[in-house]
């Protein structure tokens, strides 16, 4: 007590405080922080892939549980969950066809687009998969990778033309071309259902008789 008694507490004090500054300034110098920005190129290799789903009424059939367009996303699902630096992208189509889902490494977005698809989305009814190649490829187009991949998923019921002609299209760019047929050889009806969600029937034609569809192993 004697030797202190001419010493400067408030002295005292802020020797303690700078302590404790060089201390935090010496942590954050540890932690090497940066300012400024970097322009970084970066090369990935990797495949681009288009999945085209098919969203005619027909895939809402239940030969497949719980009904065929589920039971396709979930697939889909799997596969995005399997991708590590390869862009997808997703295709709507029925009667006609549009890019839901342009080629992304957001597999996060790409699920949540895909879990958007739905038959209510397309304003054409019908089964064009001619459209659905036609789309995916001009999709693929627009990317700068050298191994490119459709995967297009149908009950295969095709009502158009062109589809041939979009196939050798795509033998030729190169393109990787999968079918996977989802849904039973067996005919099925096509369930109908209301703005709740509730189902109301089944589809049936001009006749009333209930429209039937199965998987198209010919297409």
């Amino acid at each position: 007590r004697r030797l202190t008694a001419t010493g400067s507490i408030t002295a005292r004090r802020w020797k303690a405080a700078r302590l404790i500054c060089a201390l935090a300034l010496l942590a954050v110098a540890q932690a090497r922080p940066q300012f400024g920005t970097r322009v970084e190129t970066v090369q990935s290799r990797g495949q681009d892939i288009i999945v085209a789903v098919d969203l005619s009424p027909s895939m809402l059939a239940e030969d497949v549980a719980p009904n065929r367009l589920e039971r396709a996303r979930l697939a889909i699902l799997r596969l995005i969950g399997n991708l590590d630096g390869d862009r997808i992208g997703l295709v709507a189509f029925a009667g006609d066809a549009f890019v839901q889902s342009p080629l992304t490494v957001d597999y996060s977005a790409a699920g949540m687009f895909l879990g958007a698809m739905h038959p209510e989305l397309m304003p054409v009814q019908g089964t064009d998969l001619g459209a659905a190649l036609r789309v995916s490829l001009d999709a693929l187009e627009q990317g700068a990778r050298e191994a490119r991949v459709i995967v297009l998923v149908t009950d295969g019921e095709h009502l158009e033309e062109d589809f041939e002609a979009e196939l050798e299209r795509a033998v030729e760019s190169g393109v990787q071309v999968h079918v996977v047929g989802i849904g039973s050889p067996e005919g099925v009806p096509i369930p109908e259902y209301d703005e709740q969600g509730q189902r109301t029937g089944f589809l049936r034609d001009e006749e009333g008789g209930v429209v039937t569809t199965r998987r198209d192993e010919e297409t």
